[in-house]
């Protein structure tokens, strides 16, 4: 009797394991995983300790920085898109990537981009911003890391937005 009820129970729970979507159930368990990656292994201060003596001295401040990025943007970006392109068969307009309603964007861009630009133009101009930004300080002196640097931190940006309004979105919006 309690074996029978046990089986019945084990088949039902399979019977509801079956019917979830690969997909979504493979989405929910990865992002936590790479966010737990992107703490424990993208941090700035794992390559200070771990990997800045394999470079020159006078780099490991923005290699830290492009460690730090670098693996948001991988971890974040590319292997997302990897995913969902190669192992779920999704083309890249069913995953956020194509151009969407680029009028409405273009529009939108043209009234915020403006705001926004004077917006920083004033509060960058305060002592409390000077002192925080940029978070590394030879990118405020220096025109060629200043660009590196926000190239980097672009590709941090973008891997950091994708995982949540891509990835998870996209990922999971069939269901």
């Amino acid at each position: 009797m309690a074996l029978q009820r046990l089986r019945d129970e084990f088949r039902r729970a399979w019977s509801a394991l079956a019917a979830l979507d690969r997909q979504v159930v493979f989405i929910l368990v990865v992002v936590p995983l790479l966010v737990i990656i992107q703490q424990n292994l993208g941090s700035r201060s794992l390559f200070r300790e771990h990997l800045a003596g394999y470079f020159p001295a006078e780099w490991s401040g923005i290699l830290s920085w492009a460690w730090w990025f670098g693996m948001q943007g991988v971890l974040g970006f590319l292997i997302p898109v990897l995913v969902l392109i190669f192992v779920f068969r999704r083309k890249p307009r069913e995953i956020g990537l194509g151009a969407g309603d680029w009028k409405l964007a273009t529009t939108l861009a043209i009234i915020y981009i403006p705001l926004v630009v004077i917006g920083t133009w004033f509060l960058s101009d305060s002592p409390a911003f000077q002192a925080k930004y940029p978070h590394y300080g030879p990118a405020a002196t220096d025109w060629q890391v200043f660009l590196i640097y926000e190239m980097l931190f672009l590709f941090y940006w973008v891997g950091w937005e994708y995982l949540w309004r891509g990835f998870m979105l996209f990922g999971t919006a069939r269901v």
